[in-house]
């Protein structure tokens, strides 16, 4: 999936954020009651984990070498 306009990263983003918002909320009634937002946070961070697994880019690729640099060297990201 190519994503090479802005907008089209901004839909991405968009549309990852509100799938695991929407898997969380149907969750809820079935949380621990002493949960509060340390769980969480810890739980919805979990969630964006599982979608990144997915689709992980791994270091030793070309791809992911080239992510990983760009992360490291690009003080805007």
């Amino acid at each position: 999936m190519a994503l090479q306009t802005a907008a089209q990263k901004r839909k991405f983003v968009k549309d990852l954020i509100k799938n695991v918002q929407d898997d969380v909320m149907k969750r809820i009634e079935h949380m621990p009651a002493d949960w509060d937002g340390v769980e969480l946070r810890q739980y919805i961070g979990k969630k964006f984990e599982n979608e990144k697994d997915a689709f992980a880019l791994r270091g030793n690729t070309a791809r992911g070498r080239a992510f990983n640099n760009e992360i490291s060297d690009n003080r805007h990201l």
